[in-house]
């Protein structure tokens, strides 16, 4: 058997699968592997040999210019088991719009465990899958992650600058992000600064808001 036959055997998908299919049996396998059904099972063999052949066969897909290019609505993550599969995408895959989409569905996920994986993606080589995971924070409220967009703020050009700066907006003014808005507010592009100058003054209008509030 040659290589691609053997990836398709450990996937179970017949010959002529297409990328739907390929993708709908990766995340069928992915899930019976999840942790709480293998408690007892050191699954990262396993996990491995699935991942190889899914990107594999993936990338064999792309070069017989099949379409390849995820949308964002063929990752739903209903379940934990859905969150892993989707997880390991986001962290595995070749193809960076692949791992940016799964990344989007993690925020949208509601699952803040999807931290799991986002912590790692937040450091990808491909920018775009930064943004992404950038915004998940955001979208997730997890105020867990100051200290990895402090990092991704530092290395970041102005869009992932600005990107981190609206995640704060979204997660709330709490202290792990003070030290974010401290660098933006002297940061050399005027449109990352704006931005952290009109968070500022959101924030201590709300604060006061609260105080008024409190007050009565």
């Amino acid at each position: 058997m040659n290589n691609e036959t053997v990836m398709r055997k450990v996937l179970g998908v017949a010959a002529d699968a297409d990328v739907r299919a390929i993708k709908a049996a990766f995340r069928k396998k992915i899930k019976l592997l999840h942790p709480d059904r293998c408690k007892n099972m050191d699954t990262t063999i396993a996990v491995g040999r699935l991942m190889d052949a899914y990107t594999g066969l993936m990338d064999s897909c792309r070069q017989s210019a099949q379409p390849s290019k995820p949308q964002e609505d063929e990752y739903v993550c209903q379940s934990m088991a859905d969150l892993f599969a989707i997880g390991e995408i986001a962290i595995k895959s070749q193809d960076a719009c692949e791992r940016a989409a799964a990344v989007v569905a993690l925020g949208k996920s509601g699952r803040r465990a999807a931290f799991t994986y986002i912590k790692q993606t937040l450091y990808d080589k491909s920018p775009t899958v930064v943004q992404a995971s950038v915004l998940a924070v955001g979208q997730l409220r997890l105020r867990q992650a100051a200290g990895d967009l402090a990092a991704v703020y530092e290395r970041g050009d102005s869009i992932v600058r600005l990107r981190v700066l609206q995640t704060c907006g979204m997660t709330g003014y709490v202290a792990g992000y003070a030290a974010i808005m401290e660098v933006a507010l002297e940061d050399s592009t005027p449109l990352v600064k704006a931005e952290a100058v009109r968070l500022q003054r959101h924030f201590s209008n709300t604060d006061s808001g609260l105080s008024r509030q409190r007050r009565a």
